[in-house]
């Protein structure tokens, strides 16, 4: 099971403030709440079941530490209704110091100060998980906060956590960390990948006598906090319970470091979100022996066959918003692959088809660029990648892509709904948009990848809508038109999320031909659709 980590963030409002300004106070302290949340679901790797919640708390305010707050959010939480709201850490936003903030307080509590902002709770929030600040050498100095790679350390980015913040918080597993003994060549993956993305032989986390080396993730990063090259290798060690130290510089392919431990770090090559290392547990023992650089897909697990029992729409539950619509028949496989933009709020999609050989499919990963609500014809398709998939029963499976733009990545899907009938359909004068299209007894669920319109600014036109309804007794699926909202790239994002915008009718005149009548701010019109696939 998960662990739940349930945690309150009371905003410190005067005691004689007026319920209009109160209201305000809410409204920051949920967003505030919200910022945090998506923080430690993301870089907590969804192991953590983190719920947290804001609240507007009149209390009175100080200067020093708050440490009576404990009183104060005693008596608020038996006042109001926290709606069977039980937090298990606190964190009291208020008063004034000339510092930002005091963590790991006891009651497992923290403070944060006015004139300092989310950055500032989600890194106090650390310290009350058994974090500690994140810090560098300059020589024999050391700069506090100066590791920018972990939310541990300074800056306004919102840095993720680092190799030796995962480990300390037993987010990591055995598969994923190597305790070196001996002399050895390591290969080493992002700690951002996901395990089902690692080859047999890579590692995410490398210890050598209490030194950690680890590879961030740039390509498809949410932060580019660390402005390093990608293929910048991170050395790390915990110096004291104070302090998780980064040993700069930080090593690029061809370079090596001698460590005061005695080892020796020997950066060979890097390609592909996979370093090549010696690590030489003395540094004068013999050079060993090569690993042969990863190539493809990581070895699959045991599977089964795909089968027309896996059409249907599918998802990562962690992930909301985004999922894949996957047709199978006639021996081939079609997915639909619905999610966003990286960093930007806007509708992505991509596409694939394969044959099918065995349990797992493997295909090129298609998109679209140039299409416009008004001309979809105008659109481009062009290869974004490779992907492959297959299943481990008939309700989970996995999807591993490689995305020039994004890199490596793996997502465990499971069904939203199975189905056997539907297709994929478009309008031969709307060439570059369509519909895939999913019948579930008296329910119809369409997917309707389109474009927007021609004067957009953001950095791609495609744009996706979500259909569903019931069948009428007239014979026609009276549909709600729903478009995906404020979220990015396996995003976290828990509202706006799916809004109705509109209405559709759906006819299946037969099994190729269907007639679809949409009202949408884009526009009203019909379709007559004709089936693909």
């Amino acid at each position: 099971m998960r662990e739940k980590k349930h945690i309150g963030i009371f905003r410190q409002v005067p005691l004689d403030i007026s319920e209009e300004m109160l209201a305000e106070e809410v409204k920051l302290a949920e967003r505030d709440a919200k910022t945090i949340q998506d923080f430690y679901r993301r870089y907590a790797r969804h192991k953590w079941d983190v719920q947290v919640r804001g609240y507007a708390m009149r209390g009175e305010q100080e200067t020093r530490p708050p440490y009576y707050a404990y009183k104060d959010i005693k008596n608020f939480m038996s006042e109001y209704d926290m709606q069977g709201f039980d937090p298990n850490y606190f964190q009291v936003f208020g008063g004034a110091s000339d510092m930002c903030g005091n963590g790991n307080m006891p009651g497992s509590r923290s403070a944060v100060y006015q004139g300092c902002g989310s950055d500032s709770m989600i890194h106090e929030l650390g310290h009350n998980f058994g974090l500690h600040h994140a810090s560098t050498y300059d020589g024999e100095t050391l700069i506090e906060y100066g590791d920018r790679s972990s939310m541990m350390g300074a800056g306004t980015s919102r840095g993720g956590l680092n190799s030796v913040d995962l480990v300390r918080l037993g987010l990591e597993s055995d598969r994923e960390i190597l305790k070196i003994t001996k002399t050895q060549q390591v290969l080493i993956c992002p700690i951002e990948l996901p395990p089902h993305g690692m080859h047999i032989n890579e590692y995410q986390h490398i210890s050598v006598k209490g030194v950690h080396i680890s590879l961030r993730k740039e390509k498809g990063a949410h932060c580019n906090f660390w402005r390093n090259r990608e293929d910048t290798l991170y050395v790390h060690e915990y110096k004291s319970d104070l302090h998780s130290i980064r040993l700069l510089p930080d090593l690029k392919p061809g370079q090596s470091k001698n460590l005061s431990n005695g080892a020796k770090i020997e950066y060979l090559e890097y390609a592909n979100e996979t370093a090549r290392v010696n690590i030489y547990y003395e540094a004068n023992d013999p050079r060993p022996a090569d690993l042969p650089m990863p190539s493809g897909f990581p070895k699959s697990l045991p599977g089964v066959s795909v089968e027309p029992k896996h059409s249907g729409a599918w998802y990562n539950p962690d992930f909301t918003g985004e999922g894949f619509d996957i047709h199978i028949h006639d021996n081939k496989l079609v997915l639909y692959w619905y999610t966003y933009n990286h960093k930007y709020p806007d509708r992505r999609f991509y596409f694939g088809e394969a044959s099918l050989t065995d349990g797992v499919v493997e295909f090129d990963i298609m998109t679209t660029t140039n299409g416009t609500w008004e001309d979809p014809s105008s659109f481009k398709v062009e290869k974004a990648g490779s992907g492959q998939i297959y299943f481990l029963g008939k309700a989970n499976g996995i999807f591993n892509f490689k995305l020039e733009e994004l890199g490596r990545g793996s997502i465990e899907i499971i069904p939203v709904a199975i189905s056997s009938t539907g297709g994929i359909y478009y309008q031969p004068s709307r060439n570059g948009e369509g519909f895939t299209i999913q019948f579930y007894g008296d329910m119809c669920v369409a997917y309707w990848y389109s474009y927007g319109p021609s004067n957009r600014r953001d950095n791609s036109s495609q744009r996706w809508y979500v259909c569903s309804g019931t069948k009428n007794n007239y014979g026609v699926y009276n549909l709600v038109v729903y478009e995906a909202q404020d979220n990015e790239w396996m995003g976290l994002r828990e509202g706006p999320g799916i809004v109705e915008i509109g209405t559709a009718d759906l006819i299946v005149i037969d099994e190729n031909n269907i007639t679809f009548t949409y009202d949408i701010p884009l526009g009203a019109g019909n379709f007559k659709l004709e089936k693909l696939f």
